[in-house]
């Protein structure tokens, strides 16, 4: 189970045939089963990336990643984070197989100077780093090296306070997507508009994004 893409399944045997679907959840009950995809779990599969997310934690909501664009080049298309920016950010990187070994990171901005980033964490498939500290209205590229010794990845994120449709600018439908949702809970639909993370969804975040607005991603 999992509230979004990838969900990954442990406990499988390698070089056995397996049948994959999913269904769709929510209060209301299931939906219809996806079409199945069968595969073979195999020990010599190469490692590859698959999904990247910006984390943070929204009060007792817990946390929420928003999906990063995988490739993203960091002048490109990309996927921006719209809550408060500040000290220590965390992205996430999924991989296929279970990391061994975190290697090395590096972060630069979008004129290539170098930002702080570390190796938070690593356990399972996952491996989390740490950028601080991290300024609105910026592109980052963050590159992993030599993850269980010799893969590479890179992931690429701007950050935009208040650019909750990802348009690359704050704007007037940012202002209204926000207040026609304050005292909503913080759920996989909502957590975004939580510009602040308390928690909740309220005037100071109107406020927040009042305050950016005409804001642009370089």
């Amino acid at each position: 189970t999992g509230f979004y893409s990838p969900i990954t399944i442990s406990g499988l045997t390698n070089d056995q045939l397996y049948s994959c679907s999913v269904v769709a959840t929510n209060s209301s009950g299931g939906g219809p089963s996806s079409d199945a995809v069968n595969v073979i779990p195999t020990a010599s599969a190469p490692m590859i990336l698959i999904g990247a997310e910006s984390w943070k934690t929204h009060g007792l909501a817990g946390v929420f990643g928003i999906p990063l664009l995988i490739p993203a080049a960091i002048t490109g298309p990309i996927t921006v984070e719209p809550r408060m920016v500040g000290t220590r950010h965390e992205i996430a990187f999924r991989f296929s197989r279970v990391v061994t070994m975190p290697g090395s990171v590096m972060a630069r901005d979008g004129s290539g100077a170098a930002i702080q980033a570390t190796i938070a964490n690593y356990a399972g498939n996952e491996l989390r780093v740490a950028l601080d500290p991290v300024a609105n209205q910026s592109r980052i590229s963050i590159s992993l090296t030599g993850v269980n010794g010799a893969f590479n990845a890179s992931a690429s994120i701007g950050f935009l306070i208040g650019d909750v449709n990802n348009s690359y600018s704050v704007t007037s439908a940012d202002i209204s997507g926000v207040k026609a949702n304050v005292g909503r809970p913080i759920a996989r639909e909502t957590f975004m508009l939580d510009l602040d993370t308390s928690g909740a969804i309220d005037a100071s975040d109107v406020s927040i994004l009042k305050a950016r607005s005409g804001l642009r991603l370089p």
